[in-house]
């Protein structure tokens, strides 16, 4: 697929519900800008997702985050996807709220910072809460998440008002994936590489966006580049046998 698209286009984004919560919030308000390059979500809403119609396998996908003012404030869950085949199969990278040292903690609290997933769900979205439970959940659930990567403890979550900006580089063909975060100019979390080579690897699919339970989310600046190389020095750092099939 990838050799057919020629530049970002978010335009046939299609927003996907995943379900209930515990809460049994309505399901997100979407609103898409600048050919869905740009997408809001107002309400503390059910989880849900909003997906791209471009297929990709290799890719360099990026954007930013950016959770604006609210009251009383909120804890939870954005994110952003790729590899996405189906509402039951598909990697997320999502952190709730930072709340280290926040007084008064309301609500669901210390639920995770940075995080990857590969969500390989056996009861799909649709089945309760059984799949959304899961994905909040900050380490693997068997027949549901494979957790891949946590950042540090001392990274933290978002905090509102900042905007956090976002590279994810995936090679399917290795099961390769490494991403990064940024607060503003500062590089605030590096997963380095992630290796995925289980019987469930994904390998390509659509980008999108995730939520759950969490208002006045802003992503931004959305865009991808189709690769399927890797630089020289990523390369020397991944186990021997990746090299040897990159050099075949």
């Amino acid at each position: 697929q990838n050799a057919r698209i020629q530049r970002t286009d978010f335009r046939a984004i299609q927003p996907i519900a995943m379900g209930e919560n515990v809460w049994n919030q309505p399901e997100p308000v979407w609103q898409f800008k600048n050919e869905g390059k740009e997408i809001h979500q107002e309400e503390n809403s059910a989880p849900g997702i909003a997906i791209g119609s471009a297929i990709l396998a290799g890719v360099d996908f990026q954007g930013t985050f950016f959770v604006g003012q609210h009251q009383p404030l909120d804890n939870d869950f954005i994110g952003i996807i790729f590899s996405f085949q189906d509402s039951s199969n598909f990697y997320l990278l999502m952190s709730a709220r930072d709340d280290v040292g926040l007084v008064n903690c309301q609500g669901p609290c210390h639920q995770g910072n940075w995080q990857l997933k590969r969500v390989s769900s056996e009861t799909g979205p649709l089945v309760g809460t059984v799949l959304s439970e899961a994905m909040r959940k900050p380490y693997s659930v068997p027949g549901e998440t494979s957790l891949l990567w946590r950042a540090d403890s001392a990274v933290g979550g978002w905090r509102e008002g900042k905007s956090y900006r976002f590279n994810v580089m995936h090679r399917p063909k290795l099961g390769f994936i490494r991403i990064w975060i940024y607060d503003g100019a500062n590089l605030v979390a590096d997963s380095g590489s992630i290796i995925d080579e289980s019987e469930g690897v994904l390998r390509g699919g659509r980008l999108g966006v995730y939520c759950d339970s969490q208002e006045k989310i802003t992503w931004s600046a959305l865009s991808y580049q189709c690769r399927s190389n890797l630089d020289p020095d990523i390369v020397t750092t991944l186990p021997q046998h990746l090299i040897q099939k990159i050099n075949k």
